[in-house]
């Protein structure tokens, strides 16, 4: 995730009470302080907004 946000990424997760496997993201907001945990929905409509930002 620190590659990723280092060059403009996103750095999302899912939110750990929807995730399957919450130990990922849970890992990944202990280490890498990710932007935000959100439900799948949400995920969805922050990618898409930040594409259309960066068209």
């Amino acid at each position: 995730m620190r590659a990723i946000t280092a060059r403009g990424g996103l750095g999302l997760v899912q939110d750990l009470a929807e995730a399957e496997c919450p130990e990922m993201p849970q890992a990944a907001l202990r280490l890498d302080h990710p932007e935000a945990a959100l439900t799948a929905d949400r995920l969805v409509e922050r990618v898409v907004a930040h594409c259309a930002c960066n068209d």
